[in-house]
């Protein structure tokens, strides 16, 4: 089991295993992608918010639904090639 799982098409908020809706998707994560610039500070909980952004590659591909789309990003924002 990958060390990470997200949860994509989840109507209720509420705890991570409180429901199993029929919208949802579970995927484990295979590679996390942090920003090369992000950088936490030792001893401080407030990190540079401007990095603070990572990619996630699933191990399996993601079936969209009327419940599940893809994210958009604002036409000012570069777009990058992982």
């Amino acid at each position: 089991m990958s060390r990470y799982v997200v949860k994509l098409g989840a109507q209720v908020k509420g705890k991570a295993n409180a429901l199993n809706e029929p919208t949802q998707q579970l995927f484990e994560v295979e590679k996390v992608f942090i920003h090369p610039d992000y950088q936490k500070i030792p001893g401080v909980t407030k990190t540079n918010s401007n990095n603070d952004v990572a990619v996630l590659k699933l191990k399996t591909p993601v079936q969209i639904t009327d419940s599940v789309r893809p994210g958009e990003s604002r036409p000012e924002h570069k777009v990058y090639a992982v």
